[in-house]
């Protein structure tokens, strides 16, 4: 049956989703499916159970990817498959070495770095710093089984851009070359149920029998099947690039003892083998390849740019300059997308598409740790700080969208707020000689005397209607709107702070629009004591923010939503010092 559960969400069942306690990648449209298979330190693998059921999960967690469109692609010839040649995979070769095993916990890397980004739709990025382990020695000692299948390492990315998936590999190292067989990457191992021609983006021909280079004359060559998917090597990263369609027989009781016993299964299996050959003493490889998963030919020009491959960055552009996928294994590299200069504060797989004039930016630890609370993202001279998901959402995927030219102006408004060091200075001189003075409070709460109802309350008094559990509409009516400092006198505030020693005022006034004369006269009154201008803050509304930092009402709400510019409120009112 065709489950296309259509109509829901972006990433739920359609689009690309990372599920992050598993270690995978997933995307699924009307058209195809697929898959990319992880598994970090923080996994554990797909277990193996000899004399009874499946006896050779050993690949199946090594970035290992899946393409389909009908679904039987694989379940045709797992009986055949060469094991050590999964699609996806870089192992050396050696099949005939490997033995059945029973292990409960299967295999992942020795490293804590696997993550993918995405914010659900067609665009996703996984990276994976891959080294087989067995899954049970982070626990205790097992002895090692199959050695054929260990010893390799390599930084893995995937990068899914509409309808391609490229593949990157950095660092691809044969840790024990004494060891017989080359070091491989497996582009793909499917069935071969369509028919199966070469393309060099003009003309495409039938292939002879045998194995054949995807290289012709320094330049890359599409294979395509009919029902199927194209693949092409990235001829710049790999050079020696092959494919080979074979028949084999299946092997299925030898894969699953279930099987024996059954009937009608098929004896024989045709595939279509594509790979990378690093050869036996590989040190610091590189690969490339590109899948195409849309309608037709692939396009002459592929429609995205390879940034960086190493491993510090792996990372891709779209053609058009509107996506990066980047994956960092290290804090602080850079990478140049569309003329700026791209970095993150800590190692993350990212996602950035611009959408018009503002970025929708996708970011995931792939470290998973609990004690990261934020990551900065740096693009050009722009930087946002994204919150990662905590608790058991750690590891999760988090996008946030956001406008440059606005988060330009937020930190210019931010900015202004910080002295510079030389004014910062000259203020802490003035403090240090001026040293005593006088912090008032002065509201229309100072009429209560911390007092309400003959009951007296302990603490500050500006907190009385908190402490007393004042109904706000009692409080404005019998304390604010009775309000009236008829009693005030500047010149006797004066007086007592100069007689005491004091060398200035500080005074905070949460109702200063009722009380603007009276501070005014009480800043001339301490300019006469003092011999000094006191300075008075010059206050503004929402309308006069707006007009002065060129922004809407909405992304001035969320300015104050998120503490980025300081304010006083006042009723339902807002104010804003200048400075």
């Amino acid at each position: 049956n065709n489950i296309r559960m259509e109509g829901y969400p972006a990433g739920r069942y359609n689009g690309t989703r990372w599920f992050y306690n598993n270690d995978d990648l997933i995307k699924r449209t009307p058209d195809y499916y697929m898959m990319v298979n992880m598994a970090s330190s923080r996994c554990d693998g797909l277990e193996s159970a000899g004399n009874f059921a499946d006896e050779f999960n050993i690949y199946t967690n090594d970035g290992l990817t899946l393409f389909q469109r009908k679904g039987d692609e694989y379940r045709k010839i797992i009986g055949a498959m060469d094991l050590t040649a999964m699609p996806g995979v870089t192992a050396r070769e050696g099949e005939r070495r490997l033995k059945p095993i029973t292990n409960w916990r299967g295999f992942c890397s020795k490293y804590n770095f696997a993550g993918a980004a995405t914010d659900g739709g067609g665009n996703a990025v996984a990276g994976y710093l891959f080294e087989k382990m067995d899954a049970t020695s982070k626990e205790k000692d097992v002895k090692m089984e199959n050695p054929v299948a260990f010893g390799v390492r390599a930084y893995k990315s995937y990068f899914m851009l509409g309808d391609y998936l490229i593949a990157l590999g950095a660092g691809v190292t044969n840790l024990q070359p004494e060891q017989e067989g080359n070091i491989r990457t497996s582009i793909e191992q499917t069935a071969h149920q369509g028919k199966v021609t070469l393309y060099d983006g003009k003309k495409r021909w039938q292939p002879s029998s045998g194995i054949h280079s995807l290289i012709e004359k320094g330049k890359p060559l599409w294979i395509l099947q009919e029902g199927g998917f194209a693949y092409a090597p990235l001829s710049e990263l790999s050079s020696k690039s092959f494919f080979l369609c074979e028949s084999r027989p299946n092997e299925w009781v030898k894969r699953n003892l279930v099987n024996k016993g059954k009937k009608n299964l098929p004896v024989q299996a045709d595939l279509l083998r594509v790979w990378v050959d690093h050869g036996r003493n590989v040190e610091n490889d590189v690969y490339g390849y590109v899948v195409y998963a849309g309608e037709g030919l692939p396009p002459q020009e592929n429609p995205f740019d390879i940034l960086r491959n190493d491993t510090l960055v792996q990372a891709v552009q779209s053609a058009d300059e509107k996506v990066l996928e980047a994956v960092f294994y290290r804090a602080d590299e850079t990478v140049q997308w569309s003329g700026l200069p791209v970095k993150t504060s800590v190692p993350c797989v990212l996602l950035i598409e611009r959408i018009g004039e503002e970025y929708s930016v996708s970011v995931t630890d792939p470290t998973m740790n609990v004690h990261l609370k934020q990551v900065k993202v740096e693009i050009g001279d722009v930087a946002i700080d994204i919150t990662l998901p905590s608790g058991k959402e750690c590891g999760k995927c988090v996008t946030q969208r956001f406008s440059p030219a606005v988060e330009k102006r937020r930190a210019s408004a931010l900015n202004s707020l910080i002295p510079d060091k030389k004014e910062l200075d000259s203020r802490m001189q003035w403090f240090e000689q001026a040293r005593f003075g006088m912090f008032i409070h002065w509201g229309v709460y100072s009429s209560l005397g911390c007092s309400w109802n003959g009951k007296k309350y302990g603490g500050y008094g500006e907190h009385i209607q908190r402490m007393a559990r004042i109904p706000v509409e009692v409080y404005k009516e019998k304390v604010a709107g009775t309000f009236n400092p008829q009693e005030f006198d500047a010149e006797e505030w004066v007086r007592i702070a100069k007689e005491t020693g004091m060398g200035y005022f500080i005074i905070t006034d949460s109702n200063w629009a009722k009380l603007r004369n009276e501070i005014l006269n009480l800043a001339e009154t301490c300019h006469k004591a003092f011999g000094e201008r006191s300075r008075h803050t010059d206050w503004l509304h929402n309308g006069d923010v707006c007009r002065l930092l060129n922004i809407s009402k909405r992304t001035l709400q969320h300015y104050r939503d998120t503490g980025a510019l300081p304010f006083a409120q006042i009723g339902h009112k807002c104010y804003y010092k200048r400075e």
